[in-house]
């Protein structure tokens, strides 16, 4: 035996062996670890593109409308709607956020958080395309309005006017037109979204048309959802009231918020 070459085995001996437990550590410490974008759920809250504070509204599956004896005629017959999750701004979108989408957009000074009004349906979903949104659809609004239990108002069944901007010709609450978007928290809904009730009426994307039937070819109008500061009576606050309007039309009232799908999962 070449006694020489008995060191040179030994040291390959050795060093395969090192390499061999280097790679099985790394093998063991990389099984613990999670891939990091392995169907990881969409945050929460989030800030979109136009700066706006958005909230997660879950996916579910609700009854969308008024029971039989209840509400309006246009508000029946319930009708069952599954949803995707989404986000939702969580106030109306403010005349300050508007203004940066049109610099022509003028409003009182000291309303920056006061929501953006004589906004048209056309208006609106021009900035929500600006602001890489969409307006939320009339079944998106009202689920988050209620939060799928069918409830009447966003705070709970029992009408309570200290939750809302509203009543204009009596001022109960303070504001003698628009309030600011983050005032009135007894009125937040069950997922936490501001004003759904009163303040400014929220134009939505869908077309009107009367509940389990398809949109007219000729009709033109849009949905208007929420109430306003100017309503004085409950019957027209709740969150299955529907108003149509065609989509150039803009008041005093008008205004709204936008809706955003979550990105895909790994983005």
């Amino acid at each position: 035996m070449d006694f020489l070459s008995i060191p040179w085995l030994a040291w390959k001996i050795c060093t395969s062996f090192q390499i061999q437990s280097l790679a099985l550590v790394l093998l063991l410490s990389c099984s613990d670890l999670t891939p990091c974008c392995a169907d990881d759920p969409p945050p929460a809250f989030l800030t979109g593109p136009d700066g706006a504070e958005m909230v997660l509204i879950p996916g579910g599956t609700f009854r969308m409308g008024s029971p039989d004896g209840k509400g309006f005629p246009d508000e029946h017959p319930q009708q069952e709607v599954a949803l995707q999750p989404f986000y939702l701004d969580r106030y109306e979108v403010t005349e300050e956020l508007y203004a940066r989408f049109d610099p022509n957009h003028t409003f009182p000074n000291g309303h920056e958080l006061f929501p953006a009004t004589r906004v048209s349906w056309e208006d609106a979903s021009r900035y929500a395309e600006w602001a890489g949104k969409r307006l939320p659809t009339e079944a998106e609004w009202e689920y988050a309005a209620t939060g799928g239990d069918g409830r009447f108002f966003p705070w709970g069944n029992d009408w309570n006017p200290s939750a809302l901007n509203w009543n204009e010709n009596g001022k109960d609450d303070g504001y003698a037109g628009p309030a600011p978007v983050h005032i009135f928290p007894e009125g937040y809904s069950p997922f936490g979204i501001a004003s759904l009730s009163g303040n400014a009426m929220e134009w939505v994307q869908d077309i009107f048309h009367g509940y389990g039937k398809p949109a007219s070819s000729r009709e033109i109008r849009r949905v208007l959802r929420g109430g306003a500061w100017i309503i004085g009576h409950p019957a027209f606050l709740r969150c299955q009231y529907r108003e149509a309007r065609p989509p150039r039309y803009r008041s005093p009232f008008t205004g709204f918020r936008c809706a955003m799908d979550p990105p895909p999962p790994g983005k």
